[in-house]
């Protein structure tokens, strides 16, 4: 290191600060990457079926505490706020069935449609039927309801677990993206610092040397001079 030009110092220092901002600029890419991936993920799949799932249990409920009114009159007529319940409700099923799904949430979703089917074709018959409220019309109403939402909610909790995994991917990328910055600050100001050190060597000594020899030649003491210039 001491054989070295100044100016060659300088520039293997700055060539070390160039390959860490270089390393930190390819680090930065990458977890970039990773977190727009979870962010599709998140945004465009794993929310919208969420989401849906939760539109079908609100109108399943719903069509529930339609139903209950309905059969409490049993006169077998239609209502035309129930009819909405099962609009709505279908609508928010067909909303689902048409968003893409990996095979674990494939295999909650499949049962779901015809538990739906079911669920609305046992309301529609007992109301139009004009049964009379009891124990067993609720005991039925109430097994195929809650048998229907038990298989929503696994597919929702399902959707809100993917959804955990994609926030957590994001947030860790953008701590590395941070933690990596700061060790290229640092490192880079040690660089620097190095250089500072080495610059200031490079020039003090000749400098000294150059002193004494010119105080050896006011004595006159022409040898260090003569030997500096060699």
């Amino acid at each position: 290191m001491r054989d070295m030009s100044l100016t060659r110092r300088i520039c293997i220092g700055f060539a070390l600060m160039l390959a860490v901002l270089v390393i930190d600029l390819l680090v930065v890419q990458q977890q970039q990457r990773t977190s727009a991936r979870a962010q599709t993920q998140l945004t465009e799949y794993v929310e919208p079926r969420r989401v849906a799932a939760w539109e079908i249990e609100r109108n399943v409920l719903y069509t529930a505490i339609l139903t209950r009114s309905d059969l409490l009159e049993a006169d077998g007529k239609p209502r035309a706020a129930m009819g909405r319940g099962f609009a709505a409700t279908r609508a928010s099923l067909t909303k689902l069935t048409a968003l893409p799904k990996e095979p674990d949430g494939a295999r909650l979703f499949a049962p779901i449609p015809l538990l739906v089917e079911r669920y609305l074709a046992l309301t529609d018959t007992l109301v139009n039927a004009g049964a009379p409220y009891s124990a067993e019309v609720d005991r039925r109403l109430t097994e195929a309801r809650e048998t229907l939402l038990a298989n929503i909610r696994l597919y929702g909790e399902l959707q809100l677990q993917k959804r955990r995994i994609a926030i957590q991917a994001v947030d860790t990328a953008r701590d590395r993206v941070t933690v990596s910055a700061s060790v290229s600050i640092f490192f880079c100001a040690g660089i620097a610092l190095l250089i500072s050190l080495v610059t200031v060597r490079s020039i003090r000594r000749p400098t000294r040397e150059l002193v004494s020899v010119a105080s050896a030649m006011q004595q006159g003491d022409w040898a260090p001079a003569l030997a500096w210039a060699e």
